[in-house]
């Protein structure tokens, strides 16, 4: 057959199977070459070329090989029977080991997807039986779990939390949602190769070639496939959300009470979620928003600006497919909705719901901006006194610290040391973003940052920050201890590094957050008679009245002020230069 089907000129993809460093991460690709000469039923190709370099395939290399022929494309397994120079060109002779067979085109669309996937090696009497007699073995819901990441009509890539040796063979059953309902899809598969993936630890990466797989199931998959890709054409031109071709936000304007959250990603087709809360935040629509990002520097970013434009908080991806089926990521989105949806407010209200550690608040009334303070008024203010602003927030804190920070003078008389919760890879941005706001300065602290007047530090995310004395300076200390009560950067520690520094006076300044993070340490600093002076956000303006509210219990609290009056009482306070 192959004398009347391949010509000298046909395009071949390789990919090996079996041989020679088949464990080199080089193998998993697909490389191209092309047939150059045919001689007696001997094909002749070109060696593969890899971004200007020879790949030198191996003699005895075991291929899945595929011809594109001006009948259409044929697949097969073929050997590197021998390999040398001719006419200056490395070659190879490929020899069939399995005959040809023609292929459709559409076989080999990769669709990208999460299908959670019950996956078993084979043992060897498994093994024997499938080959002898075509059985798939069942897989019940104790067999391990895998999540397809990509399919095709000839096979998988899988992420698992365990390795599989190349040429393992495994059992496995996942659900196609088709058009006429769910059908699982039962087969075996090949591991043609399983690697530790290069972003995640102890995540595997596999790709599982079909084997055996009937005509019937295959066209089942690659109608799956295809009927997956149209849907995801529909959303790209807006038609997700139903035949009359709405967008996100003619929903939400339409049903304006209907919805008591939103989950929104920033990358959406037709619409981005910065654009979504643009046009929110423009038409004085109220809806409570959780942003779902990545860490990336770009996903970080762009979060900050989408808690500017009033997201209530955001929950971060998972690193890998397995983690975002898992329970600890579900639980996250679970708390922070109980979180923003514990009150909705009726229209032109501002209404609360209180629990022993919390009051959830949600503002339907524009408040007016607040103003920068005029560093004229508060000059002279305990001038020769060595003075430090130390201040924790949480849920709501991002973009209640806009109100704060950028209205403080550029000489402020004092440093500022700023917790905030986030994970790593956010506060970065939240710095950056505030530093351009701001007259004083802001970064993201750094070991061994010593403490200047006029400059904000801000705890980076999963690192604890403390204030540490060098000879007749004070400066950052980080550390990576464990997180305490899940909390790192945590500001009970930061407060409690305050006990062995010598400040004339320390600013203690608490606003809005779940939890009562930062009382303890305040609460030591006071039992230590460090001259304190106490600033609490009040119930009002909070998105979360824990934090507030647990100092404000303990009888430290000196002033209770709204948001917008935070920075005129750190200045009333500290003075500038």
């Amino acid at each position: 057959m192959s004398d009347s089907v391949l010509a000298v000129g046909n395009k071949i993809e390789l990919s090996v199977q079996s041989g020679k460093n088949i464990n080199d991460p080089e193998h998993a690709r697909v490389y191209v070459s092309q047939i150059v000469d045919i001689r007696n039923g001997e094909i002749i190709a070109a060696m593969p070329i890899f971004e200007g370099h020879i790949i030198p395939l191996g003699k005895g290399n075991i291929l899945e090989t595929f011809f594109y022929t001006k009948k259409g494309i044929f697949n097969c397994e073929s050997i590197v029977a021998d390999r040398g120079r001719e006419d200056n060109i490395h070659v190879m002779k490929l020899e069939l080991k399995t005959e040809l067979k023609k292929f459709q085109r559409r076989e080999f669309y990769r669709l990208p997807c999460t299908i959670e996937c019950y996956v078993r090696k084979l043992d060897e009497s498994e093994l024997i039986k499938y080959k002898k007699e075509n059985i798939v073995p069942e897989l019940t819901p104790s067999d391990k779990k895998g999540m397809i990441v990509d399919i095709s009509g000839g096979g998988i890539r899988m992420a698992t939390e365990f390795p599989f040796e190349k040429n393992d063979y495994v059992a496995l059953r996942f659900p196609i949602e088709m058009n006429i309902g769910k059908r699982d899809v039962e087969t075996v598969g090949k591991i043609i190769l399983s690697l530790e993936s290069t972003n995640t630890r102890k995540v595997y990466d596999s790709r599982i070639q079909f084997k055996g797989v009937p005509r019937e199931l295959r066209d089942a998959i690659v109608k799956y496939i295809f009927e997956q890709q149209r849907r995801i054409q529909q959303r790209e031109r807006g038609g997700y959300f139903g035949k009359e071709n709405i967008d996100n936000f003619d929903l939400i304007v339409s049903n304006p009470t209907m919805y008591s959250a939103i989950i929104l990603d920033i990358n959406m087709p037709k619409m981005n979620g910065l654009e979504l809360l643009e046009k929110l935040q423009k038409n004085r629509i109220e809806q409570t928003v959780i942003v779902v990002s990545t860490v990336a520097k770009e996903g970080a970013k762009e979060t900050i600006r989408a808690l500017e434009l009033g997201a209530f908080d955001f929950v971060t991806k998972p690193e890998n497919y397995l983690e975002t089926k898992g329970e600890k990521f579900k639980k996250r989105i679970h708390e922070m909705l109980d979180i923003a949806t514990a009150h909705r407010p009726k229209s032109g209200l501002t209404s609360s719901i209180s629990s022993s550690t919390h009051t959830v608040r949600q503002h339907t009334e524009v408040s007016a901006p607040p103003k920068r303070v005029e560093a004229e008024h508060f000059s002279g203010i305990k001038t020769g006194r060595k003075k430090l602003v130390a201040l924790c927030c949480s849920t709501g804190g991002p973009k209640s610290l806009q109100q704060v920070i950028p209205m403080l003078p550029a000489n402020l008389d004092a440093p500022v040391v700023l917790v905030q919760h986030m994970p790593a890879g956010f506060t970065l941005s939240l710095a950056n973003r505030l530093n351009e706001m701001s007259l004083v300065e802001v970064k993201e602290a750094q070991d061994g940052d010593v403490l200047k007047k006029a400059t904000v530090y801000i705890a980076p995310g999963g690192k604890h920050t403390r204030v540490v004395k060098k000879g007749a300076e004070y400066c950052i200390s980080l550390s990576t201890e464990p997180a305490i009560d899940g909390l790192r950067p945590c500001a009970n520690v930061m407060y409690e590094s305050l006990e062995t520094c010598n400040y004339d006076e320390i600013t203690c300044v608490v606003l809005t957050g779940m939890g009562a993070d930062g009382t303890k340490g305040i609460k030591g600093l006071a039992a230590r008679r460090k001259k304190l002076h106490v600033i609490s956000q009040d119930e009002d303006t909070c998105v979360v009245y824990g934090m507030p509210k647990a100092i404000a219990q303990t009888g430290l609290v000196d002033e209770v002020v709204p948001l917008g009056h935070v920075a005129e009482a750190i200045t009333k306070n500290v003075g500038v230069s």
